[in-house]
């Protein structure tokens, strides 16, 4: 049977997650020819083929586990997870996730997917057989810093301020900088929370409020006055195309 171009892609990368778990020999070179770097590349260049397929396989290249439809989640093995993960490789973290370039066309349910396994890695739990809730505490600090160091706020910050952004990705967005804040934001992270509150509240305001019926009716007969309109009209008699302009004067 035909495979999608996202079918492919995904097997790709679990093909290269393979390769590179437990090998430090494969990762190191990877790491040496920017392999992360420019498969983040090559996924800006088709936001489409960046479903939540691909981005569950994506996940455990920096070291989290990926959601499954169940509602559990899977290990860098193929096994269901014990815990949240750790954002264990920097570099895929940052070209594979925390990059705007990466979801400004993609499917609003991959960005979502990617945020909440952000999320989850910065929230301490206790789970059978994961260790105590001070581990939990410790790993998700452990995390909180990496992200720290990848500037994870502004990222966020940045995204969240993109116009027309899903719902979806907005709610996801939102409880992952939360999540992050919780662990000692420097003045940074603030600033960059602060600008982002001052344009959400500007774009509030600029939001325009429907005029009332007298202020409509006056303004009728102006408007229409004033309007320009353009129309194409067909093939002249010399077979081209004339584009012409009425404008109604007072």
């Amino acid at each position: 049977p035909a495979h999608s171009g996202e079918d492919v892609l995904a097997a790709t990368v679990r093909l290269l997650r393979l390769a590179l778990w437990g090998n430090a020999a494969n990762l190191n070179d990877m790491m040496r020819l920017r392999g992360h770097e420019a498969l983040g590349a090559a996924l800006q260049e088709q936001p489409s083929l960046l479903t939540p397929a691909v981005v569950r396989e994506l996940l455990p290249l920096v070291g989290l586990p990926a959601p499954l439809e169940t509602g559990q989640v899977m290990d860098s093995e193929g096994q269901v997870a014990r815990h949240a993960g750790v954002v264990a490789n920097q570099e895929a973290c940052k070209h594979l996730l925390i990059d705007p370039r990466l979801w400004r066309s993609a499917p609003p349910a991959s960005a979502a997917l990617a945020y909440r396994a952000l999320e989850r890695a910065l929230v301490a739990t206790a789970r059978p057989g994961a260790g105590s809730l001070e581990h939990g505490e410790a790993l998700a600090a452990d995390n909180a810093a990496t992200l720290r160091s990848v500037n994870l706020a502004a990222f966020l910050c940045l995204h969240l301020r993109q116009p027309r952004l899903s719902l979806i990705v907005a709610r996801a967005g939102v409880a992952l900088l939360e999540a992050f804040l919780v662990h000692s934001p420097r003045r940074q992270d603030l600033k960059e929370l602060a600008q982002l509150i001052l344009v959400a509240d500007a774009k509030q305001d600029a939001t325009p409020s429907p005029p009332d019926a007298a202020a409509t009716t006056g303004d009728a007969k102006t408007v229409q006055e004033k309007t320009v309109q353009e129309k194409t009209v067909q093939e002249d008699g010399s077979g081209g195309f004339r584009r012409v302009q009425e404008e109604r004067g007072p």
